[in-house]
Order: structure tokens, then sequence, then C-alpha cells
């Protein structure tokens, strides 16, 4: 599967090259898929379906069709805890609900057997509560990296490591170190 972000943003020297064969498919958030007519690798099968439930969930929030790519006992690992697919879920809704316009593009994806890694950035306008942060109004940018254990097409495990510091900066929050006088 190719896919390409179809935007004035687009890199003309990194063209999209699409089996002919294929069907291309554009979804709202101006990614086009191109769905080969043939058999997937595995690898491919992993980039898919993370893309799709990045459309659904984080750009769509379309949390009923993004809950078909999680397998039954997914687990979404964090810092703060394991998850499982209604927490996770939860959690990108509070995303959704504070940041207006949250949207999130796909800056590179590898795989490498049931293992797909996705560095990505996101952008949008604080207008919800956010962490006790009232709203800022203020456009915001995040970025990130996630790897995702895929098994036939669906998510089992999730890892993420997000720049939280950065956004909360960017929010206007002040961060101090225990035990130090600011």
């Amino acid at each position: 599967m190719a896919f390409a972000r179809m935007t004035q943003e687009a890199r003309p020297e990194e063209p999209a090259r699409p089996d002919p064969q294929a069907v291309a498919q554009i979804a709202p958030s101006g990614y086009c898929f191109i769905q080969p007519t043939k058999g997937m690798t595995m690898g491919e099968d992993g980039k898919a379906s993370t893309l799709r439930f990045i459309e659904d969930a984080w750009n769509s929030g379309r949390f009923d069709q993004a809950r078909e790519h999680l397998a039954p006992a997914f687990v979404n690992h964090t810092p703060f805890g394991d998850e499982n697919q209604d927490e996770f879920l939860a959690r990108i809704d509070s995303f959704r609900s504070a940041f207006a316009d949250f949207t999130m593009v796909v800056d590179q994806m590898l795989s490498d057997g049931e293992y797909v890694t996705t560095r990505w950035s996101a952008t949008g306008v604080h207008r919800g509560v956010f962490r006790d942060i009232t709203p800022t109004g203020r456009r915001v940018r995040l970025s990130g990296i996630a790897i995702d254990r895929i098994v036939d097409g669906h998510r089992v495990e999730g890892w993420a490591l997000i720049d939280l510091i950065g956004l909360l900066q960017q929010l206007g929050a002040t961060m101090s170190v225990p035990g130090t006088k600011n």
C-alpha cells in the first residue's frame, strides 16, 4: 500500500508511485490511500491498518470504526500504566475535545514484520480544558513516535512517546523540578 498526503505541502521530489492496478481512496483528512487489488505483504497490511486507525480515531473521531482496528485484548502501554481499548479511545477523545480541528499527519512510517513505527505530528487549537489548563485559543503543534504490533490487520499492542512538555509549554504551563526554587 502506498500513501501520500495531498496538500499544498506535498513534496514534489517524493511523488507517490501507486500500482497501476490499484484503486485510490481520498480520506477526509486529505490522505490518498492506494488499495492494491492483489494481496498486501504483512508490513503493508500493518501500515494500512495504522493509517486507517489514525484517520478514524485521531482525525475524524469515528470511534466505532476505530475500534474495528483494535484487537479485543488490545493493550496500549504508557508511562502512566497500561490502557485497554476503552481507556485508549477515551484519551484520544479527550485530545479531540481539548483541541479543535485536531489533525494528525504521518511524517514517516516503517514496518518490520508485525511492528509498525510511525513518526507523526499533529496540530489543533486549544479550545477545551486539557490537564486542568483552561482554553487558551492557541494553535499548538505536537509530535511523537508510536510503535504498534499488528496481527491479522488489528492492533494488539501499542507504545508511544509524545512531546508532552513541549505541548504544555505552548499552552503557557510552567514546570518546576521538585525540591528546587524557581
